[in-house]
C-alpha cells in the first residue's frame, strides 16, 4: 500500500511565487497531482487583470494582481497599444480631415502635421514604448521618495492593465472630432485616477502617499511643459521682430 501523498520540497534557491506548480508524489516517487498549476498565459492574465481593475478600481484589486506580474504581459500590452496609436495617427494624417489639423483636446489650436502617414505612424508606434516605460520609471523614482519599496516590474504590470484599454480608447476616439475628443479626455483622466491605487498596491504605500508620488510627477511634467512653452513663445517672438 502506498503512503499518502507528500508535498515535494522546493529547492533552497527556488521562488515561492514563481508561478510553477508544486508537485505531490506518492511513496514510490510517482507524481500524483499538483498544487497551483502553471501560470496563466500572458494574454489571459492581461485580459483578466484589465477587467478586474476597471470594474473594481481599488488598491485591494491591484494588490491581488501583483503576483501575476510578468514582462511578457507588459510587452504584449504596450505593443498592442503602440499598434493602435500608430494606426490612429496614420489614419488621422491620411484622412480627409487632416488638412484641418489634429488635436487631443476638444478646444484650442490644432497641430498641422505633414502628409506622411507611414512615418508618423511609425513614430507614434515607437513613441508609445518610450512614453510608457519612461513614465513608469519616473513614477518609480517618485514612489521611492515617498517610501515605496515595490519593483519596476510589478508597477509597470499593474499600470499596463488599464493603460492599454484606456489609452487605446483615447487613440481611437480622437478620430471622431468633438465627441471623440471628450471621450478620449475622460479616458485619460480615468487612467490618471487609477495610477494612485496601482502605485499604492505596487509599492505598499498608503493611498495618500501614492497620490503624493503621482502628483509630484504630474507637477514636474507641468512645470517642464510651461518652460518649453515659454521658450517656444520667446523664440517665435524673436523670429517675428
Amino acid at each position: 500500500m502506498s503512503t499518502p501523498a507528500q508535498p515535494q520540497m522546493a529547492s533552497p534557491g527556488s521562488r515561492a511565487t514563481s508561478g510553477f506548480p508544486l508537485s505531490l508524489t506518492d511513496g514510490n516517487g510517482h507524481k500524483r497531482t499538483t498544487i497551483g498549476g502553471p501560470s496563466r498565459s500572458p494574454l489571459r492574465a492581461l485580459a483578466g487583470g484589465t477587467v478586474a481593475v476597471l470594474v473594481r478600481p481599488r488598491v485591494r484589486t491591484f494588490a491581488a494582481r501583483r503576483q501575476e506580474a510578468h514582462w511578457a504581459t507588459i510587452w504584449i500590452g504596450v505593443a498592442a497599444l503602440a499598434v493602435v496609436q500608430g494606426l490612429a495617427v496614420a489614419i488621422a494624417t491620411a484622412g480627409p480631415g487632416a488638412a484641418a489639423g489634429v488635436s487631443s483636446l476638444p478646444i484650442g489650436p490644432k497641430l498641422h502635421l505633414p502628409h506622411a502617414p507611414l512615418w508618423l505612424g511609425l513614430m507614434a508606434f515607437a513613441g508609445s514604448f518610450a512614453e510608457f516605460f519612461l513614465f513608469s520609471a519616473l513614477l518609480l523614482l517618485s514612489a521611492r521618495l515617498f517610501g515605496g519599496r515595490g519593483s519596476y516590474l510589478a508597477q509597470s504590470y499593474l499600470i499596463v492593465l488599464f493603460w492599454l484599454p484606456l489609452f487605446g480608447v483615447s487613440a481611437v476616439a480622437s478620430l471622431f472630432e468633438t465627441p471623440g475628443y471628450i471621450i478620449g479626455l475622460l479616458a485619460r483622466l480615468y487612467a490618471l485616477v487609477l495610477l494612485a491605487p496601482a502605485l499604492a498596491a505596487a509599492h505598499h504605500l498608503s493611498l495618500a502617499r501614492a497620490w503624493g508620488a503621482l502628483l509630484a510627477v504630474v507637477a514636474v511634467g507641468l512645470l517642464l511643459g510651461v518652460v518649453a512653452l515659454t521658450v517656444a513663445v520667446v523664440h517665435v517672438a524673436d523670429l517675428m521682430k
